[in-house]
């Protein structure tokens, strides 16, 4: 009997182990042709898909199984980069095709299509810049602009919502996708904005959404300010954990909104809006640095603060890590770490040799630096040194005027 019971434990654990050396088979769900594609997706768990190869083509571009235009993708290209050369005319005898591109579709929504489109032509489409919409500002000058495409022409946001080719849901997602292509603004997100000014007996067609940096525990986070304080164009400043967040007019600012709240980006961190880690990635956003965090952060600021407190006794108080402010952040080229650095300390180092004062600026307060095996150079002594190449050094200059 023993043995029987041995036998028959083996047979069931060689059954098991067999099992499970099993290939494992995969499940799919319906064949889906879009702009990724045509294929199968996986519905077993695994990641991936099953590409076309399971499709036959005939010679006209369609699919022998679904009939999918498989070269519809191209005609849409097409005439997305005809209608947009045609855009630009008003400039140009004409316009070669091969110098736009298309950078991101987005795909069709109705009867319009959604895309990112550049070109070598220093021209705006139709010859705007920005415009505002329900107090929502459209700028059209980077690779993140949306444009809209219907019946082989380009339309802004402002024309085609006005020519009732988007409705309003659409227009307020164009918004969030044209500032930093955030797809999450919507209606809603409007609304809830407009009720907190409507609590406030105020109109929100009084202020400009500017920029718009997405959703954080139900409040939404954009730039705006008074239409009167766009008269006071001086740069501003808001500093909060050694970053400092510049803008352009005197009533500016980034603030957090639900339909009842309004926080400041200081009390929206204090109130557990936003954390430490959304700080850094709103910096981003509104500095268009390379991705930051702590730890870098306090590395790149070290320098300037260790050689302010050897003159230390030049101030008349102690200088403070806190006061130290990073402005921007170009990324890191070979051992080199390119910043923007600004502080008050700089200015006032009367004890300092002539060139840590050249270093530090001496009567000024702010600068781009370079970090190389943990010395400080500002991006002229660098270059001066070999340590960056003037190709380096311009595309920093291309960043800082973009």
């Amino acid at each position: 009997m023993k043995k029987l019971v041995t036998c028959l434990l083996l047979v069931v654990s060689f059954a098991v182990l067999f099992a499970c050396d099993a290939p494992h088979q995969h499940t799919y769900g319906e064949w889906v042709s879009n702009e990724e594609g045509h294929y199968r997706p996986y519905t077993c768990g695994c990641e991936g898909n099953e590409e076309l190869t399971a499709h036959e083509v005939n010679n006209d571009g369609l699919c022998g199984v679904c009939g999918y235009d498989t070269k519809e993708l191209d005609k849409t290209y097409a005439m997305i980069k005809s209608a947009y050369a045609d855009s630009i005319k008003y400039a140009f005898d004409s316009v070669d095709l091969d110098e736009v591109r298309v950078v991101d579709y987005h795909g069709k929504f109705g009867n319009v299509y959604l895309a990112k489109v550049v070109s070598s032509y220093l021209k705006y489409p139709n010859n705007v810049y920005s415009e505002f919409v329900s107090s929502m500002r459209f700028s059209y000058n980077s690779a993140n602009c949306v444009y809209i495409f219907c019946n082989n022409t380009l339309y802004t946001a402002k024309q085609a919502y006005e020519e009732n080719l988007i409705d309003f849901n659409m227009l307020c997602k164009l918004y969030g996708m044209n500032m930093f292509g955030f797809d999450t603004f919507s209606e809603e997100n409007y609304n809830k904005i407009k009720a907190y000014f409507v609590s406030k007996n105020e109109s929100i067609d009084s202020y400009n959404l500017e920029k718009y940096y997405g959703e954080y525990n139900g409040y939404s986070a954009v730039t705006y300010y008074h239409l009167d304080g766009m008269v006071a164009a001086v740069t501003v400043y808001d500093d909060i954990c050694n970053l400092q967040f510049a803008y352009g007019t005197i009533s500016q600012r980034i603030y957090f909104f639900n339909a009842t709240n309004k926080y400041s980006m200081g009390d929206a961190l204090e109130n557990g809006v936003i954390t430490k880690e959304d700080l850094y990635d709103i910096f981003e956003l509104h500095t268009g640095s390379e991705e930051v965090n702590e730890e870098l952060i306090n590395m790149l600021i070290t320098p300037a603060y260790e050689l302010c407190m050897k003159y230390k006794d030049d101030f008349a108080k102690v200088p403070e890590f806190s006061s130290f402010y990073f402005t921007e952040y170009y990324g890191k080229y070979g051992d080199s770490y390119i910043f923007g650095l600004n502080s008050d300390y700089f200015g006032n180092m009367v004890s300092a040799t002539e060139e840590e004062k050249e270093l530090m600026r001496h009567g000024n307060f702010s600068g781009e630096y370079v970090l190389n095996n943990g010395k400080l150079y500002t991006l002229e002594q660098a270059l001066e040194a070999g340590i960056i190449t003037e190709e380096i050094k311009q595309d920093v200059m291309i960043k800082y005027y973009s």
